[in-house]
């Protein structure tokens, strides 16, 4: 599992809550107005890229995603801290 970074320029106001929809429910974390924060798994994230894919007109939009390294991280400067790891298992 990793902290993906996604951000988006998406122009259409409507396709642009969906995508923000799609985001809250996946579990990333918006810190900017166009940018959020993550924890995927491989098959997560790609999942995310479908999904999204299927929301933008890819003609006026974009949606970027990067995967962060531990020292990305460490080198965040201001009180927004990354959101908290998803729980790798569940007890019920």
């Amino acid at each position: 599992m990793a902290l993906w970074l996604i951000s988006y320029d998406i122009s259409d106001n409507r396709l642009r809550r969906e995508a923000v929809r799609a985001l809250a429910d996946a579990g990333a974390v918006r810190v900017q107005e166009s940018v959020f924060e993550g924890w995927f798994d491989h098959r997560g994230i790609a999942a995310l890229r479908l999904e999204l894919a299927g929301i933008i007109d890819p003609a006026t939009d974009s949606v970027c995603a990067w995967p962060l390294t531990g020292q990305s991280v460490t080198r965040r400067i201001g009180s927004s801290a990354p959101p908290a790891r998803a729980p790798s298992h569940w007890i019920v």
